[in-house]
């Protein structure tokens, strides 16, 4: 349920056009990398709690 909430904020927020499917992808993987740049974050392309407290500032969202 966490990947796919990551997975609808990055496509709400412009990081491409994910289906929110629960799981990671190359597609999600690439998206995670393009967020994790622009925020100057180190890339992993995973769902962890870092990407997950940085995402929820951008978007005020959170994500359980």
């Amino acid at each position: 349920a966490r990947v796919a909430a990551v997975q609808r904020a990055l496509t709400d927020y412009g990081y491409g056009q994910l289906k929110a499917t629960g799981t990671v992808g190359a597609d999600t993987q690439a998206a995670i990398q393009k967020f994790e740049r622009e925020r100057k974050l180190p890339l992993t392309g995973q769902v962890s709690e870092r990407l997950v407290r940085e995402l929820g500032l951008a978007t005020g969202r959170t994500f359980e």
